[in-house]
């Protein structure tokens, strides 16, 4: 952090960042995938630190596809994006890469379990972001979700702060490290 300033200050700054993306998003009545993804984009470059995010579309793994939209810190963090309009829970006519549809939360964690080259991985709609872990136990899933239409639209600082603090490029380890060797 540069000189004069505190952790509260910079929150602050990314709180109003986040919150600016957020209602950018959704000054549209029926925001697009694209503008989703943008939004996503745009939160883990310019809130979150991530130095670098890339498209990723539909990854590949023994035959099977996965939609992945983007993929931060060289795919060791990657996200699948819905519109607003569908849920992270729901079956999406987004993710359907081999004919099958899927949920954002069910596309991101069978890419981790299949996938050691990441460990946790990011779902969002717009309205919600939610932070998932490679868990091969489909009975009791591994997350912490975020809702971002509540943070933003009610000035919910010290939800932002948790979210910032949880995950925040930092906590997802260096990327010439092994995938474990973080937070």
């Amino acid at each position: 952090m540069p000189r004069g300033l505190t952790v509260r200050d910079e929150l602050a700054r990314y709180f109003r960042i986040g919150q600016a993306a957020f209602r950018h998003l959704h000054a549209s009545s029926a925001p697009s995938l694209d503008a989703t993804t943008r939004f996503a984009y745009d939160l883990l470059v310019n809130v979150l630190g991530f130095s670098t995010v890339s498209s990723a579309g539909v990854l590949t793994h023994e035959g099977h596809q996965f939609p992945v939209a983007l993929q931060a810190s060289d795919g060791r963090v990657p996200v699948v994006v819905v519109p607003p309009v569908e849920g992270l829970e729901a079956p999406s006519n987004y993710l359907r890469p081999d004919g099958r549809r899927r949920s954002a939360a069910i596309a991101l964690q069978d890419w981790l379990n299949v996938n050691d080259g990441a460990l946790w991985g990011l779902c969002t709609n717009g309205h919600a972001i939610r932070l998932l872990r490679d868990n091969r136990s489909l009975t009791r899933p591994a997350f912490i979700e975020f809702d971002l239409q509540q943070i933003f639209e009610n000035e919910d600082f010290a939800s932002f702060t948790m979210l910032w603090l949880l995950l925040h490029s930092t906590r997802f380890g260096q990327t010439e490290t092994l995938v474990s060797d973080c937070p």
